[in-house]
């Protein structure tokens, strides 16, 4: 239930983003605008405290081109949509690198065990965690002592969880009814071998005890 929630609350959030986002080249425009919130998440991790500077420009930069693109979709700058374009282009390069660093971060954190690193860039939003899910829980799994299964992770583990309590039941195969049924006869078997062990025990301390008995009375008589 709560990864249901989760991706829901996702959605909307996405779809809130997209829909005042500027829908003039909105193939492009929506990746910047939305990975534009995910960088500015950059800047509280100490790793890309060199990039803090960068930035702040790029924001501050892509905040001018959306309001330029409100312009040109509303037509009162419609004469100027190729710079719109243009500038689009420029944040998509720069866009690329802040997700080209992140992906280089996540890889430095697996290499050096930085679980701190590892959790913020993995629920940064720049990752592609569909993608790299397979290398991120099994790190997850090596180090979930040391790490607060929060966002990304959280939401695989609930999605297993998921999975497994829906596995649909399966026929077994006559291999696997045939080794069933041997094991349970050997394990018969081996019941009654014990049983049989435990009869013969107690009868043979009956036949000592009565030995013992007679050579008591022999003695005495």
């Amino acid at each position: 239930m709560k990864f249901f929630i989760l991706t829901s609350l996702l959605s909307v959030f996405l779809m809130a983003q997209e829909a005042v986002n500027p829908k003039v080249y909105q193939s492009i425009g929506d990746e910047i605008y939305i990975n534009a919130v995910n960088i500015e998440k950059l800047k509280s991790i100490k790793e890309f405290i060199n990039d803090n500077n960068k930035i702040d420009i790029y924001l501050d930069d892509v905040k001018k081109t959306k309001k330029l693109g409100y312009q040109v979709e509303s037509g009162s700058r419609s004469n100027i949509k190729l710079d719109y374009l243009e500038q689009l282009r420029k944040h998509k390069n720069v866009n690329e690198y802040f997700l080209k660093s992140a992906q280089n971060a996540l890889h430095s954190a697996l290499d050096t065990s930085n679980n701190s690193l590892f959790i913020s860039i993995v629920n940064s939003g720049l990752i592609d965690t569909k993608f790299n899910r397979k290398m991120i829980m099994d790190y997850y799994r090596v180090h979930k002592n040391e790490i607060n299964s929060e966002g990304i992770i959280q939401i695989f583990l609930d999605e297993d969880k998921a999975k497994n309590s829906k596995k649909p039941w399966k026929k077994k195969t006559k291999k696997q009814l045939h080794e069933e049924k041997v094991a349970r006869l050997r394990k018969n078997d081996k019941l009654d071998e014990e049983a049989l062990e435990k009869k013969l025990s107690n009868e043979l301390e009956v036949k000592k005890a009565k030995i013992r008995k007679d050579q008591e009375r022999d003695l005495f008589n």
